[in-house]
């Protein structure tokens, strides 16, 4: 026999032997089964993280002075099992922001965060040198970033597919910081070579100029 529950967000519980109990945090992780999105989910540009972020905007306190009772329900819910949940998991993390935004109507996009994931997703980035998969995919995500009804665990499904692209992004990136180093070593060695041979130029000149001296003395004896 089975019972079925909608729990706080609409996500279902079932009771009974055909399927174990789940909660709704672990329902979401595992639809988004997020692998490596700490770099683009980790914190914003502020340095606040995600776990802290939920603390400041989910606190049932916050829900009090405009006084609704669904969402002061929700945001204890929420909160209490914030407090429970460790700050470095990352899936458990991002399951009730995704309850949060559901609930609480909160928007959890972060404008800096958006911007950087949009900006590795821009399929412009694969053209040179020519990579046909990571066009592919690069437009695909980035097509779906763009939607305009775009929320968060939209944002953290193509997070979750992009780590191919951010991988390549930052190979380019340190080969680019490579080459800058290489060129700004050229420049100094340059630099210090035209010093050199200024500084030997100016010896010379004093040598002459000096051996001319003693020449113009010699010569008035």
């Amino acid at each position: 026999m089975k019972i079925g529950l909608t729990l706080l967000g609409g996500f279902e519980l079932s009771i009974g032997n055909d399927k174990p109990q789940t909660t709704p945090t672990e329902t979401v992780s595992k639809e988004l089964s997020v692998q490596q999105p700490t770099k683009l989910i980790g914190y914003d540009k502020h340095g606040e993280s995600m776990y802290n972020r939920l603390q400041r905007l989910c606190h049932p306190k916050n829900f009090v002075d405009n006084y609704d009772k669904d969402k002061v329900d929700a945001a204890n819910v929420i909160y209490s099992k914030l407090l429970d949940t460790n700050r470095d998991d990352i899936n458990a993390v991002v399951g009730l922001v995704v309850m949060a935004e559901k609930e609480l109507n909160t928007n959890f996009l972060d404008e800096y965060q958006f911007d950087r994931l949009k900006n590795i997703l821009n399929p412009k980035n694969y053209m040179e040198p020519y990579d046909a998969s990571s066009i592919a995919l690069s437009n695909e995500l980035y097509s779906q970033l763009m939607q305009p009804d775009l929320n968060y665990t939209k944002y953290v499904q193509i997070i979750s597919k992009s780590e191919p692209l951010l991988q390549i992004m930052e190979a380019k990136q340190k080969e680019g910081q490579r080459i800058a180093i290489e060129q700004n070593q050229q420049v100094t060695e340059q630099i210090l070579e035209e010093d050199k041979t200024a500084s030997k130029r100016a010896i010379l000149v004093f040598i002459i100029l000096l051996l001319f001296i003693i020449l113009l003395l010699l010569s008035s004896k």
